[in-house]
């Protein structure tokens, strides 16, 4: 592929090609107007923390914050994958997720996080630096020499002054140009840009920080940015839009299938997200058999796939108040105890697993996959979910969508290969 040349890059008339994603925006997911409001008060954090056998750096954390939605949940992954395959393994990563942040009026964003970069000088206190990234790019580079980078004097740098899909930032002198309520409010990108100019702090980045699709260089290019959304490689939104290849999709799908070999979960038992931990704290009780909510239409899909499967001990899953993974026996001689612990010929979820967190989903599975010698069985709340919308439940309306479920469970058989599932949705099932 011809790269294209650092004078183009910097046109701001090539950028036109980009554009076609301010054209499509409004298709995506739910329409804008219908956007539901945010409910977490704070930025998810992932921390990345020194890799055992190494000397702790003295330089402070990299602070990157991520714009992402739960649509975009692959990409999330192969994101922070893509950092921890080329960090300094003596340095501390810190990752805050921007999603379904509370005060935000989102109605006009072209996408579920658009405004949300305008408040990092106010997320991550009004000092130091951070780094801002869209969920759809890649590392190619350590993002530690961009966070490293002298910024001159200019309280934020990017590739142009329109494109803030990649920034460094100075939280101390934006927090004094961007207000925190325009965030809050925002409707477009140019209040933004003018404010920036106004104050003579903006900075140019160099291009292989932020390469868009056909501006990639290899060997020159530091980040990856699948800009053009009808090509992005894990089709976040396959209702809304048409998809083609990506030339450049085999470098995603690598860092998938890489993430996958290694059984890469964003959060994990021992990290679980902050609402699982609220969850567990709040203490509710676990299902049994007699109360699980396991329909007749679910216990004939589970008898079927007992019989494909020649699997004779069947388990019911659940979460303890405790935060523990209970088996209860359906089928005789299924092994009841910590899920962890035992294992089943065939594991039944019932609806009980719409009160986990979709950040937690991921791990969730993979435990419930592990403990399956043959099969899995899901069942999952129509969207509303199971307990209604209550703080922090919100997101059940999101993901309990088919399709965002579907990925999910493929996921998990990708990563514990050899697994027969089924997952059921209303009156839909699903198999693979």
């Amino acid at each position: 592929m011809q790269p294209i040349s650092p004078q183009t890059l910097h046109d701001e008339r090539s950028l036109q090609t980009f554009g076609r994603h301010m054209r499509l925006a409004h298709r995506l997911g739910l329409q804008p107007h219908y956007r539901p409001p945010g409910f977490r008060e704070n930025p998810e954090l992932v921390r990345l923390d020194v890799l055992p056998g190494h000397t702790p750096s003295d330089k402070p954390p990299v602070r990157i914050f991520m714009g992402t939605e739960p649509a975009q949940h692959r990409a999330e992954r192969v994101l922070i994958w893509s950092i921890m395959a080329v960090r300094d393994p003596s340095r501390v990563y810190e990752i805050y997720l921007m999603s379904d942040l509370a005060g935000f009026d989102r109605r006009h964003w072209k996408t579920g996080f658009t405004g949300y970069r305008y408040a990092i000088p106010f997320l991550a206190g009004g000092d130091g630096r951070a780094i801002y990234n869209d969920v759809d790019q890649i590392y190619l580079a350590d993002p530690a020499e961009l966070f490293d980078l002298d910024m001159k004097g200019a309280g934020m740098m990017s590739i142009t002054e329109r494109d803030t899909s990649v920034m460094l930032i100075d939280c101390a002198k934006m927090s004094r140009v961007w207000s925190l309520a325009e965030a809050r409010t925002m409707r477009r990108h140019k209040v933004f840009r003018v404010k920036t100019a106004s104050a003579g702090v903006w900075g140019r980045l160099g291009g292989e920080w932020n390469a868009r699709d056909p501006e990639f260089d290899p060997g020159r290019s530091k980040l990856l940015h699948y800009t053009i959304l009808h090509t992005q490689p894990w089709r976040p939104f396959p209702k809304q839009l048409k998809y083609e290849p990506n030339p450049l999709g085999d470098l995603w799908f690598d860092l998938e299938r890489d993430a996958d070999a290694n059984g890469f979960t964003i959060f994990t038992r021992e990290r679980p997200s902050e609402r699982f931990r609220e969850i567990v704290a709040e203490g509710r009780a676990p299902a049994t058999p007699e109360r699980s909510g396991l329909s007749a239409h679910d216990r004939a899909s589970v008898e079927k796939l007992a019989a494909e499967t020649g699997s004779r001990t069947i388990a019911l899953w659940d979460l303890a108040p405790g935060g523990d993974f209970l088996l209860h026996p359906l089928a005789e001689g299924a092994n009841e105890g910590v899920g962890a612990e035992r294992r089943s010929d065939g594991i039944v979820a019932p609806e009980t697993i719409g009160r986990i967190p979709k950040a937690d989903i991921p791990w969730v599975l993979d435990e419930i996959f592990g403990a399956a010698a043959k099969f899995v069985h899901v069942a999952v709340p129509r969207t509303g979910g199971l307990f209604g919308r209550t703080k922090g439940d919100a997101a059940l309306a999101e993901t309990s969508d088919a399709y965002w479920w579907r990925t999910q469970m493929e996921g998990a058989a990708r990563r514990r290969p050899g697994i027969r599932w089924a997952l059921r949705i209303g009156r839909t099932v699903a198999t693979g």
